[in-house]
Parts: C-alpha cells; structure tokens; sequence
C-alpha cells in the first residue's frame, strides 16, 4: 500500500531542481553584502547567513531587522526561491527558517501546481505527505511549522484530489492507525480542515466545479471519515487513549456535524458516545458537539425521512435528558453561593464550559421546544430554570446567546393569546411557565440597558455636543429587551405590577438603597407602558409615582435626590397615555423640568431636556390647547423662555428649541395659522440670546468678534438655531428672506474676508467654521422646498461661486449646497435653469476635478463631488449630460468617475452609482455616442477592479453595471462601426486575460467570455459565473476541468432562461 511505502522507507525528497531556470539573470555591480547572498539563487544557499536573515527579521529590537525584512521579502518573491525549499528544510535548525521555506512551498502550490509535471506532483505529494506524518509524531501540539504542513497538504489535496489522489484520505486514515496518536490526532485536524475549506470557507479560492467535486467527493468519504471518528470514540470505551486525540476526535466530529448526512448523526449511536464524555474533562467539545447536533433542527430544508425524524426526537430528548442529570450533579456545586455570584471567580476553562452550557440550552429550547414541553415537561421547566440562573451571569456573552432564546420564548407564548382584558377558552402554555417567568423577569431587569445611547464630541469651538446614538448594537439590545418585557406583562400582569411596586418599595430601606439599580428598574417600568389596560397602568403608574416621591423626600444627599428625580421623570416620560388624560399634571411635571434646568447638578439639565423633549413628542397638541393664566401654555412658555434656558449650555437649549418647534408645527391648520406660526418663531429666536447678534452693530464689529471663541459660539448657536427653525417650520423661510438673509450673507462675506486674510489661526478656523455653518443653513432651507430664485442666484453668486474663486481651500459642504439646489429646485427648462446648471459644472464640478484626482487626500471633497454628480444625472439628466457632453472638460470629468473607482469603498460605490446611472440613462435615451467614445475604456476599468484582490468590497455592484454593460451591447450600434459589438467585446476580452494573465487557459478565457453573454440577463448567476474565473486568474489553469466548466455554463444557462 502507498501508506507503507511513505512510512516504511526513507522516501527521497523530489529533485526541486528540475524545474530550475539556467542561469539566473540578476547581476551585481558592487560586492554583495552578506545578508544579500541568500539573492543569489544560482548559487548553493548558506545557510547560516539564510537563518541570520530570518532571525535578524523575527526580532523586534534587532538594528538589521528593516534591512533583513526586505531581503527576505526580496528572496520571497523571486520566482524560483521555492527551488531551495528541500535544502532549507534538509539543513537548517532553525523553526522560523523552516516556516518560511513552506511559505514558499504554500504560495507555489497555489499558484503554479498546474505548471508541473506529473512525475513532480508525485513527488511533492508524496514528499509533503511524509513531512507531515514525520512532524505529526511529536507531542508538540503548538507547532506551528506542522500548521503550515497541514495547510500545504490541503492546498495539493484541493488541486488533486480526487482524480489524480483518490486514496488520499484512506491514505491518511490507514497511516493514522497504523502509527500512534500523535498522527492521529494531526490527521483528524487535516480532515477537519478539509471540511472545512470545502463546505464553509471556499467562496474566494475554488471555483464551482472544484468545489462541487470536492464537496461530493467529501461525502463519498463520510463513511470512511465517520467510522476512522466512531472507532476512536468506541475504543476509548475500555482503553486508555491520549487525551488531546480525544480532545481532537470531538472536534472533528462537531466540524462535520453541519455537512454529515443526518442518518449518520440519528441513525447511529455516535451520540451516545459523545455523551458518554460529558462529565470528563472534554465537557466543552462534548457540549459543542451536542450544540451543532441540535442546531441541525434549524434547517428544516435537510432531507429527513420517517425513520430519521423519528429518530431524531428520540435523540434530542436522550440528549436533553442525560444534560439534566449531568446539569443537576454540576449545580450541587453552587448550594451555598449562586453560579452568578462564583463565576468572576472561575478558571477560564470554566467560563467557556458555562458559555457552552448557555448555547447548548439556548438552542435546545428554542429548536425544539415543543417537543420537550410535550414528552418532558418536568425537565424543561428545571433545564430553563438553570438557564435563568446562569442568564444572571455578568458576560455579556453568555446573556445575548441566553436572550435570543428568552426573547423567542417570550413571543412565542405572548402570540398564542396577545390579549390582557380577555380570558382564554382553552388553557394556554404559559401557565405552565409562571414560576420561570417571574424568575426571568427579575433577571430581565438585573441586566436592563440603558435606553438610548449618547456620546459627547467637541466641534470646532471646542463646545461640548451630545449625540444620540440610533442604530448601534446596544440600541438595537435595547429595544429587544422593552419588546421582551413588554411581551413578558401581558404573560404575568399581576405578578409584574407587584413585583415592580415591591421592589421600588424596597428601595425606602437604607440596606436596600443601590441607584445603579434603580436606573434599571426604572428603565424597566417605562418598557412596559401601554402593555396594561389603561385603568391598571394608571393605577399602576401612580403607585410607582408615590415611592419614588417619598423615596425623594427621604434622600438627604443631592446625588441621590438628583437619581431619583431623573428616574421619575423617565418614567413619567414613557406613560404619556397617563399624560394625555392628567392635564394638568402634565403641566406640573413639566413646571418641574424647567427648575431641573436650572439645576447645576451633573446630569440633570441634561436629563430635564431630554425627558422635555420626549413629553413633547408625545403629546405636542397639549401645549397649544392648555393654558396658563390668561395664555396658551405654548405661549407662557416662549415668552418665559429666556429665564427657563437661562443657564442651559447651548446644545442643551437646542433640544428645548427643537421640542418647541414641534409643538408650533402642530398649531391647527385654520385661516390665522402662518402667522401664528410665525409670531410663535419670532418669540424663539428673539429669545436665543440676551441680545441681537444679528443687528447691524454687532455685525459690524464681527472680524473682531470672531477671534473670541465665546462670541464665536454664540454665532454658531444663532445659526445652528435658524437652521432648526427652517427645518422644521419651512413657513418661516420667506419671512426671513427679506430681513434675515441678508445678513447670513454679509456674515458669510466677512468670514470669508478673514479666511482669506489670515489663513490660520484662531480667527481663521473660527471664520471658517461660521462659514460652514452658513452653508450648511442655506442647503437646510432649499431642503425645505424654500427655492425663490433670487434666493438661489444670491447663494449661486456669493457661496457657490467662492468654491471656484477661493485661493485658501475648498469647502466640502459647498458642493453639498449644490446638491440640494439640483434635487430641490424643477427643471422646468427655462433659461435661468440652464444657466445656472452651466455655471454649477463651471464652478463646482471642474474645480474638483484636480482634488478627486487625488480622492485619497481630499475624501470629503471627493465624497461630495460624486454625490453632486450623481444628483445631476438623477434629476437633471437631460440639460446636465448634454451640457457637459458637449464641454472639453468632458472628458477629465469622466475620468475622474474611471479613477474614484479605486478609492475607498465610499468614494467607490458613489462612482459606481453614477457610472451605472450614465449608461442606463444613454441606453434609454439611445446617446450613442456616448457609448462610441466611453464603452470600451470603462470596461477596461470595470475588469481591473473585478479582477483586483484588493477591490473586493463592491463586488456585487461592479458586477451589476458589469452585467448591464454586456446586455445593452446587442443594443448599441457597433462600437468600431464595422464588427457586431458581440465580436468586438469577445475578442477584446479574450485579448485582454490572454495577454495580462497568461497563467489562464485559452479555453478557459473562451468559456468565461461566452458565458457573460449568454448569463447576462440574470445578475446572480452572472455573478456566479464572474466569481469563478476570478478564482482562476490567480493560479496557473489547465483544462482538466473544461468538460465540467463546460457543463456548469450550459446549466447556468438554462437557469438563466427558467
């Protein structure tokens, strides 16, 4: 047999020689310095100075460590340092050596198998094949030179196998057996990362037909693979067997869980003899067997016969069984302290053990539920009580794995009857769950987030600016908890509402008293609002209400008073259906929020707007028909509003800026709405500050002003204020053109005055931002429909022209200013909008054309740029591409979509998308010219960056345009003006892969090129097919595959006409 062969005599290495060039072409003028006679490959290799080398390049401290990396990376990529590969390995001591030299072996077999003959393949099979058992005999499990063995193994098995290596697996299994369990144990990770690159990790390195021959071929030899793992399971029964092959044996197994026929898995006593290690010191890999055995419950899709159902209920119950009895023993552990309370304790072994656990559980229950409630109820009520129990564990880890389950759990039995004021016919699961379900809740509450995220940035006045959060990971975690508790009181309203209560109540007791807990809780009890009838929630909110009150009054520490005031007004905050039928506690409460604004306690200011602002949100309509004394509440508050906000940081005021505008855009849509709409803005800004900055005398004096940071924010505040009121009341904008423009205008004058003067400096970034801030105003008031056009040929002649006139920078924001002119003023055609398109490619797109060249040292720019073009050819296609077609700088325009294409994924995508827009739009509108001049140099482009290992992150939309540009080309007229398009693009792509990558067989380029039209008409299996030869471009190709190849186009093929 070839394993005794291997293993019986001393196997000779393969002569790498015999693929050696003649002479090697590399020259030395000087004397060669030492390190450098590694280079010299026509020469024997020393050793010595090739371990120094490596050595020098491993330490970090070493002075010759720059110079030896790059004469190692120098020997790496000269094209036949592979050749001295056997003499590194047959020489050298050193470890690290002896890695790089199968680092070479690595990159040659990957990229040049194809290149050897079969007596070579042979050899290096049989050669590497060797190696790797040799290595495999020690007991040293972090080699990581047999890793890299390992890893070469596979690379040729993925080449080889099974046509030209079909015993390769019965090879390793029988050498395995026939030595120790050191080999073993190698040869068992060898298959497990077989598995693994065949079945999870192959999309970017084999093609589809190598991957289906290999996955098939993987499942021939299941029975083999399953019996060598089976075998080794059952014969550590009665024998003593090293451990980490056990430890290696479960691994395995768990690895080809996922891929494993089921009847090997439900058919078989494999699970009974993973169990059987349960309590052992493998109870991880055990359980992370069991865990992908029951995950296999997920996919209903897998084909299960009568027998193998049957079979699979009884097996998930034996497993579900036997973990309770082990979880019983493992709990006993924790009589006096809580698993929750010993964890932080832990060995590290352990936690991964408790974590393993949670999945396990977690999976069980939430796969297979109905089953257990059915055949095993009692067990399932102590199994989910165990899962409460390590839920309450600190990790974050291990409680989202726990939660997904809960929160299913929750839902599941919440749907079965999602009514409170009503009683069930029938009896309904959850009764069965009442003691699990009070237990969840507590621990529900022990791990409640916080209920919205904020961050504190500076901007350029150094002012500090909080910014809400709205789609992180913790917000997400967050809104799944409310939803769960929410769920969780229509399951237990009773129980809730007193727990709730009692555990406020409990708070009154000194000992009891913890604030971090009460947040919690608070946080709770506002996800539960609206989960009650109206009449309980009321009497369950003022019950709530009343021990925080008293729990307030208790308090002598301010810290402590201030806690609990922010907790209340939360709460207070959620229940607004309370709000909506309690008028005048509403006002009350929000009297009470203004005094918190004038608190100087640390986070109640910030505390009182934001619950300001969520009362609003919610009951706006409140403030205009309420009233205080003789006035509408709205209006009490705006003529007050200067004393309410007095000592409120700037950002802070916005928040009550903002949540008063919303309440204004509320006002009842009767005939004397605009101008009480206007009166009421007028009363907020009059009120932005203790004086007019606005007027003419503090203008004047503002190139002075803008030196002091102080005054300098206070700008920003007015500006950013004006911003939020056109945003949200656009009634206001032609109110203020006349008055408040004007001057937005000079001050953007002055700035830009100063920006030129002083070009840096404090007055200069002051004048600056100021600027920003105006531009970003202006883009807010075209955004909000405000498109007069002597507003807009003001901004065009004092902003948008400073873009193409200003010698100090550019402003990125400009360019944005002129994206909202394009989506928000018509194309109605006339003159004045023609003119005003030609003067926006005159003054914004061609002075950009120099920065997007340079896309990576002026991203916001570039950004921009793209964005403004992509909204031109969206809602002005027509004038605009028309206009800039016929302009010389037509072509640097298109250029600079050709090159963005290389840049950042964002500057990427953006180019992306305009170019797709172009030649969708020419192809409906038939510009063929366009097409005559452009189609053959974006297509180049288009390849390049398909076929660019480093372009990967667009793939799916480089393929769209890609796929779009191959179908409309039977459609254009011929682009040489002699030859069908279809001839023109097969010869150029076949021309362009023969010449660029000529490790490509013709017959493969000609399949390629056939196919992108023959599969265009479907996106996906286009993609498909375009994926596969990028994996072919990068490796030296034969034609051993063709028929294959062949076979999988004409199915495409098919698919694509189904």
């Amino acid at each position: 047999m070839l394993c005794v062969c291997i293993v019986g005599q001393k196997h000779q290495p393969p002569s790498f020689s015999r693929l050696k060039p003649p002479e090697s072409n590399i020259k030395f003028l000087k004397p060669i310095p030492k390190m450098e006679q590694i280079l010299e490959l026509d020469k024997d290799l020393n050793i010595e100075v090739f371990d120094k080398v490596v050595t020098n390049a491993n330490c970090p401290d070493n002075r010759k460590k720059e110079e030896a990396e790059r004469i190692l990376l120098k020997f790496k990529e000269l094209p036949n340092s592979w050749t001295k590969v056997d003499y590194i390995l047959n020489n050298s001591k050193l470890q690290e050596s002896h890695y790089v030299a199968l680092q070479l072996l690595e990159s040659i077999i990957k990229t040049k198998w194809s290149l050897f003959d079969e007596g070579m393949k042979q050899g290096l099979r049989m050669y590497v094949f060797q190696l790797v058992i040799e290595k495999s005999k020690a007991r040293d499990k972090e080699n990581y030179v047999l890793q890299e063995l390992n890893t070469i193994l596979i690379e040729i098995a993925k080449k080889d196998w099974p046509r030209r290596w079909p015993t390769f697996i019965t090879d390793l299994i029988n050498v395995s057996q026939g030595i120790s369990m050191e080999v073993c144990r190698n040869s068992l990770n060898i298959l497990k990362r077989l598995n693994e690159e065949v079945f999870i990790f192959s999309e970017d390195s084999i093609t589809t037909v190598r991957k289906r021959l290999l996955r098939n071929q993987l499942k021939i030899e299941f029975p083999q693979i399953f019996g060598f793992i089976k075998t080794i399971l059952e014969y550590s029964r009665n024998t003593e067997m090293d451990e980490s092959l056990l430890e290696a044996t479960l691994e395995s197994f768990q690895c080809f869980c996922e891929s494993m026929p089921l009847d090997f898995i439900f058919l078989t006593e494999i699970i009974d003899l993973v169990l059987e290690h349960l309590n052992s010191m493998h109870s991880v890999a055990c359980l992370s067997c069991l865990i992908e055995i029951v995950d296999l419950g997920r996919n209903r899709n897998l084909a299960r016969t009568h027998e193998i159902e049957g079979a699979e209920k009884e097996r998930i119950l034996s497993i579900h069984g036997q973990c309770i009895e082990f979880l019983k023993m493992y709990f006993n552990k924790f009589q006096e302290e809580r698993i929750y309370e010993v964890y932080g304790g832990m060995d590290k072994a352990e936690k991964i053990f408790v974590l393993k656990l949670a999945q396990l559980l977690s999976s069980l229950y939430e796969v297979y539920i109905s089953l257990l409630e059915a055949r095993d109820m009692a067990n399932t009520k102590i199994g989910l009580g165990y899962l409460i129990q390590i839920s309450r564990i600190n990790n974050s880890n291990i409680f989202s794995t726990a939660f997904e389950m809960w929160n299913k759990f929750v839902f599941d039995l919440y749907s079965e009857f999602p009514f409170t004021n009503q009683d069930s016919t029938k009896r309904l699961r959850r009764s069965n769950y009442i003691g699990v379900l009070n237990q969840l809740m507590g621990t529900l509450v022990d791990k409640m987030p916080r209920p919205e995220e904020v961050f504190i940035v500076v901007d350029e006045y150094n002012e500090v600016i909080r910014k809400k959060m709205t789609d992180t990971d913790q917000i997400e975690f967050y809104r799944k908890m409310r939803g769960c508790l929410y769920h969780l009181a229509f399951l237990i309203e009773d129980d809730m509402k007193k727990y709730f209560i009692g555990k406020v109540g409990l708070q009154l007791d000194d000992k009891e008293w913890d604030c971090n807990y009460l947040n919690r809780l608070c946080w709770a009890i506002g996800s539960i609002s609206g989960a009650f009838s109206e009449v309980n929630e009321r009497e369950f909110f003022v019950n709530i209400l009343k021990h925080l009150l008293a729990l307030c009054e208790m308090k002598s520490f301010k810290t402590d008073k201030a806690v609990i005031a922010s907790n209340i007004m939360f709460i207070i905050g959620q229940y607004h259906r309370f709000l909506l039928h309690n008028k005048s506690f509403l006002k009350t409460v929000v009297k009470k929020l203004f005094e918190f604004m004038d608190e100087d306690h640390e986070g109640i200011k910030d505390m009182a707007c934001d619950n300001f602002f969520k009362i609003v949100e919610k009951c706006p309509v409140e403030f205009l028909t309420q009233r205080e004394g003789d006035e509408i509440f709205i209006v009490y508050i705006l003529k007050n509003l200067p004393a309410i906000t007095g000592t409120l940081e700037f950002y802070q005021k916005r928040i009550v800026y903002e949540a008063l505008l919303m309440v204004i855009r509320e006002v009842p849509k009767t005939r004397d709405y605009k101008s009480r709409v206007l009166s009421y803005a007028d009363l907020l800004l009059s009120s932005l500050l203790n004086f007019n900055i606005l007027a003419d005398e503090h203008i004047n004096r503002l190139s002075t002003m803008i030196s002091n940071v102080d005054e300098a924010k206070m700008i920003s505040h007015v500006l950013k204020s004006h911003a939020l009121t056109y945003r949200l009341l656009p009634e206001t904008c032609s109110s203020s053109c006349i008055q408040i423009f004007p001057k937005f205008f000079t001050i953007f004058d002055i700035c830009n005055s100063i920006t030129l003067e002083n070009k840096e400096g404090t007055a200069f970034n002051n004048a600056k931002a100021v600027k920003a801030e105006i531009i970003e105003l202006f883009a807010t008031v075209i955004d909000s429909k405000f498109v007069q056009n002597d507003f807009v040929n003001m901004v065009c002649e004092k902003v948008i022209f400073d873009y193409k006139n200003n010698p100090v920078y550019k402003e990125p924001a400009i360019l944005s200013l002129g994206s909202s002119i394009v989506r928000n003023v018509e194309n109605d055609g006339s003159v004045i909008y023609l003119q005003r398109e030609a003067f926006m490619i005159s003054a914004l797109i061609e002075p950009s054309i120099p920065f997007v060249m340079q896309a990576d040292e002026n991203l916001e720019i570039s950004k921009n740029y793209l964005l403004l073009m992509e909204n031109m050819l969206l809602f002005s296609f027509n004038s605009f591409f028309s206009s800039l077609f016929g302009q010389p700088s037509f072509r640097q325009v298109y250029n600079t979509l050709l090159y963005s294409l290389i840049c950042i994924r964002d500057v990427s995508d953006l180019s992306l998308n305009c170019l797709t827009i172009i030649f969708k739009k020419c192809h409906e509108q038939k510009i063929y010219q366009f097409y005559a001049q452009n189609y053959m140099s974006t297509l180049e482009n288009i390849l390049g960056i398909i076929f660019d290992k480093d372009m990967k992150y667009n793939f799916d939309q480089q393929c769209l345009l890609f796929a779009f540009m191959i179908r409309i080309s039977k459609d254009v007229p011929s682009l040489d003006g002699i030859n069908p398009n279809i001839t023109i693009l097969s010869e150029y792509i076949v021309g362009l892969f023969v010449k660029s990558f000529p490790n490509i067989t013709q017959e493969s380029v000609k399949i390629f090129s056939v196919g992108l039209f023959e599969l265009c008409g479907d996106d996906e299996i286009f993609k498909e097919h375009v994926e596969d030869f990028r994996v072919k471009v990068y490796e030296f190709g034969t034609d051993e595959d063709l028929q294959e190849e062949i076979d999988l186009k004409n199915e495409r093929i098919r698919r694509c006409k189904n």
